[in-house]
């Protein structure tokens, strides 16, 4: 089982126990929500944040239309290409429904 330790500058954790002596450290590389969070200057956290708040109002908007209710829109700020594009695909689903039964 591997140890790992201290954080690198490039993110991930240096895998300190199936080196060589001889050899440097292997970098881990960091995942995906490490490297939205470097990428827009934001914490871990608060991305992860903004992300749980991003799904949670999709979710809501969803289980509206899922029930017949096609009023609600989704409404949060959205960060990344997927996420607007899920919005703005969701947003027009349920305006073009709407309108249609008018």
């Amino acid at each position: 089982m591997p140890l790992y330790g201290a954080a690198n500058p490039h993110g991930g954790l240096l895998d300190i126990a199936d080196t060589p002596s001889s050899s440097s450290p292997l970098v881990v590389p960091m995942g995906p929500l490490a490297a939205a969070a470097f990428e827009s200057g934001m914490s871990a956290v608060e991305e992860l944040r903004l992300l749980k708040a991003q799904v949670q109002d999709v979710a809501r908007v969803c289980n509206a239309v899922a029930r017949g209710d096609l009023t609600q829109k989704i409404t949060v700020p959205v960060q990344g290409v997927v996420m607007v594009q899920l919005k703005d695909v969701i947003n027009g689903m349920v305006r073009y429904r709407l309108y249609s039964f008018s």
